[in-house]
């Protein structure tokens, strides 16, 4: 329950980020993600393995493309509550969830976030002097 109240309060965030800072190439492979999850749930298998994966490369890739490092750094519990779902068959045949809405409705900047590209590691950074 926890990792899911996480990742409720998380996601909207990542989203809203993502939309803004993500490359287009990221964007595209969001949105091929988001149609192997579409066409997965329509077909009644989103309590397959290969929903699951589909669904952790999804929220990875969102979160890492965040460029934000403490969301990023979320990857691993919201893939552990995936997979926990999925293992548990909590996972519904046909999900309700529409992925394609992350990739399709970015903010706009009066949202108060500002683009920036994402960092790619965890390090210390450069010395600013």
């Amino acid at each position: 329950m926890a990792l899911t109240e996480l990742r409720l309060a998380v996601e909207p965030a990542a989203a809203r980020l993502t939309a803004l800072r993500a490359t287009e190439e990221t964007r595209a492979e969001m949105g091929r993600l988001a149609q192997v999850l579409q066409t997965l749930g329509n077909a009644g298998k989103g309590d397959t393995e290969e929903y699951l994966a589909a669904d952790i490369a999804f929220h990875n890739l969102l979160l890492e493309a965040c460029g934000n490092l403490m969301l990023t750094a979320l990857r691993e519990p919201v893939a552990e509550m995936l997979s926990g779902r999925h293992n548990a068959g909590l996972t519904p045949r046909s999900p309700w969830r529409n992925h394609s809405t992350t990739t399709s409705r970015p903010p706009t900047r009066s949202s108060g976030v500002t683009p920036r590209p994402p960092r790619s590691s965890c390090g210390p950074t450069a010395n600013r002097s």
